[in-house]
């Protein structure tokens, strides 16, 4: 039986006082999506079903989020593959 390895990691996570830029790459097939959370758990922002990218960029606008400290984190399958923590002042 053949295991396939998939490249599913998070680039990088920017914020400035526009917006979230979040660059992922990921070559898989099965269901792959990220998710930003507040520093409390609180989800902020879900992208569902990301195709397959060498490297794809995802962006919000930061109105409305309070100044603190933030995780991005990419899933497949519902399971987490790669996180990084940024800021909004």
């Amino acid at each position: 039986m053949k295991t396939e390895e998939y490249i599913i990691i998070l680039v990088g996570v920017t914020a400035d006082n526009k917006e979230v830029t979040i660059v992922y790459s990921s070559n898989s097939h099965n269901d792959v999506s990220v998710g930003v959370t507040y520093s409390n758990g609180k989800p902020i922002k879900t992208f569902e079903h990301l195709s397959p990218a060498e490297q794809a960029v995802l962006t919000f606008p930061v109105e409305g989020l309070l100044p603190g400290t933030y995780t991005c984190a990419i899933y497949e399958n519902g399971e987490e593959r790669d996180s990084k923590q940024f800021n909004i002042k």
